[in-house]
This record gives C-alpha cells, structure tokens and sequence, in this order.
C-alpha cells in the first residue's frame, strides 16, 4: 500500500475506555483521529498544535501532551546517546530545542 497516496482510511478501532461514545452516551457517534507518534514525523508537530491550541481552556491537557512528548523524545535521546528533545518545527532525528511544560519552547 502506497502510504503517500492512502489518505484516510479505517485503519483503527478506537472507543473510549468509559464508554461515553457508545449509543446513548454524551459522545456517541464520537470520530477519533489517531497518530503515530514514534513513527509519523508529522504526529509530534501536530500534537503540539493541539497542546498549543487547547492551553487557555484546558491547561493541564495542554501541560500533559507536552511532557509526554518530551519524555518520549528524552527516552529516545538516552538510548541513542543524544541529550537533546523535539521541537514542532524539526524533523525526526535532528539535534531538536528543549520542549518544556507549558509549551513548546
């Protein structure tokens, strides 16, 4: 399968966990958009966008995708000997800026 001519497609089955989607639930008919974030060097960037467009109503979600993010980068660095974290604006293996909580530095 050709991946840059794919698209979208139902490549996953996502529910949440309480429930909550299902028929006769507050979010029934929910549609959940899933990314890669070791993999899909466009998932960190996209991730905080979302982080940096959610901070003033939900700052702890935003605090949230920010250090996981950043601990995933910092886990990846250790293993490879690098001590450096992602930014949104360079690409995967490059030496990247320091994310911090609060956005993306």
């Amino acid at each position: 399968m050709d991946q840059s001519t794919t698209g979208l497609y139902p490549k996953f089955h996502v529910s949440r966990a309480d429930g909550r989607d299902q028929p006769g639930g507050d979010r029934a008919g929910a549609d959940y958009l899933v990314m890669d974030l070791a993999y899909d060097e466009h998932a960190v960037p996209a991730a905080l966008a979302y982080a940096d467009s959610c901070r003033e109503r939900y700052p702890q979600l935003a605090d949230d995708i920010v250090a996981q993010l950043a601990h995933r980068q910092a886990t990846a660095d250790q293993q490879e000997g690098v001590g450096s974290v992602c930014s949104a604006d360079a690409p995967l293996g490059n030496t990247w800026p320091a994310i911090k909580a609060g956005g993306a530095q």
